[in-house]
């Protein structure tokens, strides 16, 4: 397992992985050539350990160009190297599986590369629209990396509700266990410090899940001012500087979502950062990569889904990609079910929008049309005996006696 490791295989206890077959679009993730050269490297390192097979070098021109095979020592980061051709770039977003508009793509660019010495940049958009996926394709892109790639120089952290200060990314010293509590952040700011010409990325996932100017303010000062970060003032920890500074090959990347489990931003957050909001989805393009006989099979029910997002969209209470991909899923599998199990395409459409569409209706007498609007396509669907017709009916009554509804009873 470590000489896989070694060689760029991904090892998980006694398994090792090469690639992830996609039921969708009949296709690995990963070029078929590729493939092919890690499992005959896989191979050979098997019958290696087993003593069948010496293990040839691997960069025989080190030992070619120096005398000393000392030095021949091969840097395992040297495959690792950056490049933000924005050409490059775009390429390998606008392949990969996921969706993002030219606009989206060159906004995001710009603003994380426009300034020398700062990079923040914060998304924001209904949930499922790709805000962590395009950090992790761009993060990769620059390395020249495909989506599914390990990429050393990436960090996505969740963030949690109970960040209150600056320790949640800076670490602190725990007189109790007589060490440095060492974070996440922290250990990329220190490889960062180490490997200056290499761009790391930092992805806070859902930072508003927490204040972002409790936990954040030491950082957005730093970058400020350029000034050092007190970590400890303790000599008897060697392995963390007690001062730290952020160097310019750290980018930060944040996401959120906007509701009532969240918290909004202070203007000293906003003022430091580029913030771009990631709303807009293209389903046609998301229809485009499905196989044929999905589509075959499903495009009734999509033109549906299709109609009723286009309503909630003028009110803001649209669905992302994810929602789509996941109704669409469901309804594949309900058909390949047995005809005795199976629901009809109808009465599984309902109960798939019962699920995943409705729970996240809510609002005022403003939603009134939307409301009967969507009670009249569900009826003429799904007939009045539907959960999603019934649902709407419920909502239409407690908005003419409260003012207000949401699904949530």
């Amino acid at each position: 397992m470590d000489l896989l490791n070694e060689h760029w295989i991904k090892t998980e206890g006694s398994s090792y992985y090469v690639s992830t077959y996609k039921n969708e679009t009949k296709s690995f993730n990963k070029e078929i050539a590729e493939i092919k050269k890690e499992l005959v490297t896989a191979s050979l390192l098997f019958a290696y350990v087993s003593e069948k097979l010496e293990l040839p070098d691997t960069n025989p021109s080190l030992s070619i160009n120096n005398e000393d095979e000392g030095e021949a020592e091969e840097n395992p980061d040297s495959k690792f190297i950056s490049n933000f051709s924005f050409r490059e770039i775009y390429e390998t977003i606008a392949n990969s599986q996921f969706t993002f508009s030219t606009d989206i793509i060159r906004d995001f660019h710009l603003n994380l590369t426009a300034l020398d010495d700062k990079h923040f940049v914060i998304l924001n958009g209904i949930s499922g629209t790709g805000k962590t996926q395009l950090c992790r394709l761009y993060a990769n892109a620059v390395y020249g990396l495909d989506y599914e790639a390990e990429n050393p120089y990436l960090k996505i952290i969740p963030v949690r509700p109970d960040w209150m200060d600056a320790t949640a990314l800076f670490g602190y010293y725990s007189s109790f266990e007589k060490k440095y509590i060492i974070t996440e952040f922290l250990q990329v700011l220190i490889s960062a410090q180490k490997e200056r010409d290499k761009p790391h990325f930092i992805v806070l996932d859902e930072m508003n899940l927490a204040r972002v100017e409790y936990y954040l303010s030491d950082y957005l000062s730093a970058v400020e001012s350029r000034k050092e970060i007190l970590l400890h003032n303790r000599e008897d920890v060697t392995d963390i500087p007690q001062k730290i500074s952020i160097p310019p090959n750290v980018y930060v990347l944040g996401t959120i979502n906007v509701d009532e489990t969240t918290h909004s931003l202070s203007d000293k957050v906003l003022d430091r950062a580029f913030v771009m909001t990631l709303s807009d989805v293209d389903f046609d393009h998301y229809w485009s990569t499905l196989d044929q006989s999905v589509k075959a099979m499903m495009s009734s029910e999509y033109e549906i889904l299709c109609d009723i997002h286009n309503y909630l969209k003028s009110y803001d209470l649209h669905f992302g990609y994810r929602t789509m991909n996941e109704m669409i899923q469901k309804l594949v599998r309900n058909k390949e079910l047995d005809e005795e199990f199976s629901l009809g395409s109808m009465p599984a459409l309902d109960r798939v929008i019962s699920e995943k569409m409705m729970p996240k209706l809510r609002g005022d007498e403003r939603i009134a049309d939307l409301l009967s609007t969507l009670k009249a396509k569900f009826h003429g669907h799904f007939g009045d005996e539907s959960q999603s017709y019934g649902h709407i009916l419920r909502m239409e009554k407690e908005l003419e006696r409260y003012g207000a509804t949401q699904f949530w009873r």
